[in-house]
Parts: C-alpha cells; sequence; structure tokens
C-alpha cells in the first residue's frame, strides 16, 4: 500500500505545486487523506465481516484451527491498512517537498518495535502479541512522520 500510493502521488504533488502552488498541494494532499481514511475504515469494517471468507480464500488447505488462528490474526492486523496508507501518502508528500529523512528511517522504528518485542514480550504473548507488534510498528512509523509532516504545512 505504501509504495504503490508514494509511487503515484509524487508526480501528482509536483504537478499540483508547479501549476498551481503550495497551498492547493497542501488541500490536495488533505482531500487524499479524507479519501483514503474512508476507505480504508471501509476496508477495515469488510475485513471484519469478511474475514472468515477471505482465509477460506487464500489458505483454503488449512485445519479449522489454522484456519481461525488466520482469522484471529487477520483481524488483529486490520489497522495496518490505515497506517501503511497514511505513511504512503505522508511519504509522497514529504519526498515532494524534499525531505527524505523521514523515509529513510522508517525502517528503525518498525524493526524497533519488533526486536523488543522478540526479546522481552514473545515468551509471554506469542503470536497474537507479535501481530500487534505489527501493528505498533506501523504506528510507530505515522507517528515518526505525522511531526515531520508539520513542519512543511
Amino acid at each position: 500500500i505504501c509504495n504503490s500510493i508514494n509511487t503515484t502521488f509524487i508526480p501528482i504533488l509536483f504537478e499540483i505545486e508547479e501549476k498551481e502552488g503550495k497551498d492547493r498541494k497542501i488541500t490536495y494532499t488533505n482531500n487524499m487523506k479524507t479519501i483514503i481514511t474512508l476507505i480504508s475504515i471501509a476496508l477495515i469494517i469488510l475485513g471484519l465481516y469478511l474475514s472468515p471468507h477471505i482465509v477460506n480464500v487464500v489458505a483454503g488447505g488449512f485445519t479449522d484451527k489454522s484456519k481461525e488462528l488466520t482469522v484471529e490474526l487477520f483481524i488483529i492486523a486490520l489497522p495496518i491498512i490505515l497506517f501503511a496508507s497514511y505513511i504512503g501518502l505522508f511519504t509522497s508528500y514529504l519526498q515532494s517537498e524534499g525531505s527524505f529523512l523521514s523515509t529513510a528511517i522508517l525502517a528503525y522504528p518498525m524493526s524497533g518495535v519488533y526486536i523488543i518485542y522478540l526479546l522481552f514480550f514473545s515468551d509471554k504473548y506469542g503470536i497474537y502479541g507479535f501481530m500487534v507488534a505489527a501493528v505498533l510498528s506501523y504506528v510507530s512509523q505515522y507517528l515518526i512522520q505525522y511531526p515531520i509532516l508539520k513542519k512543511y504545512n
């Protein structure tokens, strides 16, 4: 999600700023954030209701126990849709502003969350905790980008 949004929006943002100015670029980005939020929430809601069916299609050969676990983990991971979309949009905007630092450092908080989880919490919380760590890793990327983004608008 991040890369496809990023690849698509960078040239669009450059073009909007060139033709209509920075204020229009900011407005466009805010509009896209609203659209991404609505689509992501819709996908999350659909994912909540359709997760057993999605798992059956994707993992048809799983045992019933494995399918049940997969549905539970799928549901825990659904917020990643929203945060990955925001990260893609924010990365596009920041790169169109010539800011590449936040993009370069995004892997560190993601890896850090996983490492901390694996070192200190994996024995206690297992695979469910790992999926929560996955969600938190995306939240951490969002939290790093958001203040940087605020400096540019």
